[in-house]
């Protein structure tokens, strides 16, 4: 049951960071000079994945290789979106 909800938990938060991705590369606004968004849905994400995998390593049993598979997605998530919020903070400078 926790793996199912580690793995809805993941897929949610990457569904999250491509929609929240998508939505901003097209939109045109500028925020205020030192107003600038700290990247919530991201950061938000960040923390739903880390989650997620704190509770796949927990679990009991590695579900016919899917919780590996779902270790190394989380992993590939969570580094996406640390390159994500590089390239927001850099690309605002």
């Amino acid at each position: 049951m926790k793996v199912k909800i580690a793995l809805t938990t993941t897929l949610s938060a990457i569904a999250g960071l491509a929609f929240y991705v998508s939505s901003t590369a097209f939109a045109q606004q500028t925020p205020e000079p030192g107003k600038e968004p700290k990247h919530p849905p991201i950061i938000q994400a960040l923390d739903d994945l880390n989650h997620a995998k704190m509770e796949l390593q927990e679990a009991k049993g590695n579900f016919g290789g899917h919780r590996g598979t779902a270790l190394n997605a989380c992993n590939q998530a969570i580094s996406e979106c640390k390159l994500a919020i590089s390239f927001k903070e850099k690309e605002s400078h």
